[in-house]
């Protein structure tokens, strides 16, 4: 019920701004309105809900390249949104000739996506060091948005996190964005990695079975944390499911043993709760899942639900770090964020 809800609520929402950029740039480039215009407004409307849909049922090559285009109009229609809403503000104050302003605009759009698009192509490694009263590497990976073809990317991270000699390594969730990405290959990719990984959900794994996604972990040498707390040597480390519950943090957290003496590390994929896992003696908390809007000026739009967008953010002796992903979801583009991949140093004070 509540999936059927955000899927009416975004098919509406998307509508109306194709629409409006539709519109707008008919006006701006004097093209005419009529049956093509209704036609590609219908087709772009449903283009990123149905392909999922098709990509889900059957999962082959020409439905993940449907899928790949589908989702890049998404974030080439949100370009162009920005850009129009740029453009009437100035020309409240300076009027533009048409159709040289319309295709001027998508000229820009044009460039931005396919800037946006190659930049999705580079990893940044993100440096991090820590004071602890031990000495340890840990790499952080996050939101990658796996599909079922997306084995030589995950192959690229894997390799990548194996040259950094972690000694541990945590995945915050979103690693997955369909069941048929917990296919045998990317699997056994995820075995390949060299040091102890930990992994907790995000809202993808719920949205395609949070139980399916932990049956096919067992499977691998994956550690998965399901609201619970382990040891790894010296150290505590507290996993906790993503939910939309409300307090869901807070009370989770509250029943669960952490140890004063011991130095503890929270996995929870949304950057919500530094304050109350301060109270709890948590000193240090790692999440992901804003992707620091990935497509700028998102960002913005992501600050209004999140406090704590992306790096580190302190509170009464917890430390928060917040990584951008290590994949995109939805279109494969990235304007004014990038992929990483975060490698935290624990080291002890002089």
């Amino acid at each position: 019920m509540r999936f059927a809800m955000f899927i009416t609520v975004f098919l509406i929402i998307f509508a109306i701004l194709n629409f409006y950029i539709l519109a707008r740039l008919t006006i701006l480039l004097k093209f005419k309105f009529g049956p093509l215009f209704l036609v590609i407004f219908i087709l772009l409307t449903l283009s990123y809900v149905g392909a999922a849909i098709l990509d889900g049922l059957f999962a082959n090559r020409i439905t993940a390249f449907i899928y790949f285009l589908a989702s890049l109009w998404v974030g080439t229609g949100f370009i162009l949104l920005s850009l129009l809403v740029l453009f009437e503000l100035v020309n409240i104050f300076t009027k533009f000739p048409r159709p040289v302003a319309g295709y001027f605009i998508v000229a820009i759009a044009a460039l931005l996506t396919a800037y946006a698009f190659l930049n999705t192509f580079s990893l940044k490694i993100n440096n991090i060091v820590i004071d602890a009263p031990v000495n340890l590497r840990i790499v952080v990976v996050s939101d990658i948005h796996l599909r079922k073809f997306g084995t030589r990317q995950l192959e690229k991270i894997v390799d990548k996190v194996n040259s950094l000699k972690p000694d541990l390594i945590f995945l915050t969730g979103d690693i997955f964005d369909a069941r048929h990405a917990l296919n045998e290959k990317n699997l056994s990719v995820l075995d390949d990695l060299k040091a102890p990984a930990y992994f907790v959900t995000g809202n993808h794994e719920r949205y395609i079975g949070q139980r399916f996604v932990f049956e096919k972990l067992k499977k691998t040498k994956i550690h998965i944390l399901d609201n619970e707390t382990v040891m790894a040597g010296d150290m505590q480390i507290i996993g906790l499911d993503d939910s939309v519950e409300l307090h869901h943090f807070e009370k989770v957290l509250s029943l669960l043993p952490v140890a004063p003496d011991k130095y503890s590390i929270l996995l929870y994929h949304r950057p919500r709760g530094l304050e109350d896992a301060a109270k709890a003696g948590i000193n240090l908390m790692l999440s992901g899942h804003t992707h620091n809007g990935q497509i700028f000026p998102f960002n913005f739009i992501v600050g209004t639900q999140f406090k704590y967008i992306k790096g580190l953010y302190k509170n009464d002796g917890c430390t928060l770090y917040v990584t951008t992903g290590t994949g995109t979801w939805g279109p494969k583009m990235r304007l004014g964020s990038k992929n990483e991949i975060a490698v935290i140093d624990l080291k002890k004070s002089d």
